[in-house]
């Protein structure tokens, strides 16, 4: 399949061994996002299971968005086999790609 010029780029990060559990998904949300909301019911409706971490009750989390998001606080935002990234505005074929899910 081939994505579109625009396509988002995925950030890779470092993370830890201790960190990397095998097909663990982290995802940055925050209660009132509806793009979170529709990722959510997509990992749902796929049957895929996810951390979900909310950015304005974990210390630590909103700056941790920020830092791989240019300074903006995106949601969701995501952290998958030591790669992140965000799905704002909501992108389902992106998120889907990125997860491995058909």
């Amino acid at each position: 399949m081939k994505l579109p010029d625009d396509f988002p780029q995925t950030r890779v990060i470092a993370v830890a061994p201790e960190d990397r559990t095998e097909r663990k998904i982290r995802m940055y949300t925050t209660p009132w996002c509806s793009d979170c909301w529709r990722a959510k019911q997509l990992l749902k409706r796929h049957g895929v299971e996810f951390e979900e971490i909310n950015i304005e009750e974990t210390p630590g989390a909103a700056e941790f968005v920020m830092s791989v998001n240019g300074g903006k606080r995106r949601v969701p935002t995501f952290e998958f086999e030591g790669r992140v990234f965000s799905s704002s505005p909501f992108n389902p074929t992106q998120l889907k790609h990125e997860l491995g899910i058909d």
